[in-house]
């Protein structure tokens, strides 16, 4: 069971990468067309640059979760890396439950936002601007079950960067 949870999540990983492949496919072709009708036409498409930043902006919040569940974000450790295993190891479980406690309160805000913006027109596209504020909610979701495996793996003592030590 605890496998196929770990399966399931590195699959949703693969998704989330195909995902992010289309969509910025799809803002390289909106802006390249979008420069083509400004500049050789003479007949801006007014909706092509609000569409590439919410492209832009799902990107990121997307990105953002793929990177943590392949661990390629950022992090400073020169200290942590010093210390004893089972240390190292409580630091990391309470690092992992302060991102889920920041992930929840980001989820749920921005949920409340989505909702409350559902009724509004944004731009040239005349659309709500929730299909881009739920950028942050559903992000904030996918990383927090990226959490919840990830502290299920340090509790059990199989997660992979416990490995490589």
């Amino acid at each position: 069971m605890a496998q196929r949870i770990t399966r399931s999540l590195d699959r949703l990983t693969q998704v989330i990468g195909f995902v992010i492949a289309l969509l910025l496919f799809a803002m390289v072709v909106i802006m390249f067309c979008s420069v083509f009708y400004r500049y050789v036409l003479n007949a801006p498409l007014g909706w092509a640059d609000q569409m590439s930043q919410w492209i832009f902006v799902w990107l990121v919040y997307l990105g953002v979760a793929a990177g943590y569940r392949m661990r390629i974000h950022i992090g400073v450790d020169v200290i942590v890396k010093r210390l004893k295993p089972s240390v190292r190891k409580g630091i990391a479980v309470a690092v992992d439950l302060a991102i889920g406690f920041f992930l929840v309160v980001v989820a749920y805000y921005g949920s409340l936002i989505t909702l409350r913006s559902l009724d509004q027109v944004y731009g040239s596209l005349e659309l709500p601007p929730s299909y881009m504020y739920a950028a942050g909610p559903v992000s904030a979701t996918i990383m927090l079950l990226f959490v919840l495996d990830s502290l299920r793996l340090r509790l059990i003592g199989k997660h992979p960067e416990e490995q490589k030590s």
